[in-house]
This record gives C-alpha cells, sequence and structure tokens, in this order.
C-alpha cells in the first residue's frame, strides 16, 4: 500500500466514524396553545381552556375545568373551594406544608 493509499484510507476511516457517532438528544420545545376566539395562550398539556361565550378562562387541569361546568353553563371559578387565579391559570389552592410533607410520604412509598 502506497502512502497516498494510506492517507485515503485514514481519511475515509475519520469519515465513517464522524458519520457513526451518535446524535444528541433532540431538543423539547414547547409548544404555546392558543385560543381563536380570544387572546389567551397557555403551555402545558394537562390544561384545558374554556372556549363558551363569555368564559375563556384556562385552567391547571382538566380535573378543575369540568368543576366550573354545569351542563352547558360556566360557574364562576371564584366559588368553587377556594379556586384562585395565579399565574393566569385557575388553579386550587396552594397546598400546606403540612399536606406537602404527607404528599412527599406517600410519593416515597
Amino acid at each position: 500500500m502506497t502512502a497516498q493509499e494510506s492517507a485515503q484510507d485514514t481519511n475515509a476511516a475519520s469519515l465513517v466514524s464522524a458519520d457513526v457517532q451518535p446524535a444528541s438528544e433532540p431538543q423539547r420545545r414547547t409548544q404555546t396553545a392558543t385560543c381563536s376566539g380570544c387572546d389567551a395562550r397557555w403551555t402545558g398539556s394537562s390544561r384545558a381552556h374554556c372556549t363558551a361565550p363569555n368564559c375563556h378562562r384556562t385552567f391547571a387541569t382538566a380535573g378543575l375545568f369540568d368543576r366550573h361546568r354545569r351542563g352547558f353553563a360556566c360557574i364562576d371559578p371564584t366559588g368553587i373551594d377556594g379556586m384562585e387565579l395565579r399565574d393566569g391559570l385557575w388553579r386550587s389552592p396552594e397546598m400546606t406544608e403540612e399536606q406537602r410533607a404527607a404528599a412527599a410520604e406517600r410519593w416515597s412509598k
């Protein structure tokens, strides 16, 4: 094998090894959802937005959304078991330190 052939083999080997290296993990992109009937925007797959006329509220979970609907009517979330608007979402009341500790204990079992 000549020096030139040897150099070509080396270059080919580097190209192959560069092509075979594992690709980096794909980056996760946060998708923003919007409502066509209002200017609301939110992220997160667990969110629920009410598109009923004169409502257009966004809830942190589908369960909270369900609690605000009675048949075909919307119930004002301020009157539902302490539901509150935080960070642009209607949410359940924040947990107390005791509730957090109890939940952490349940999850660790």
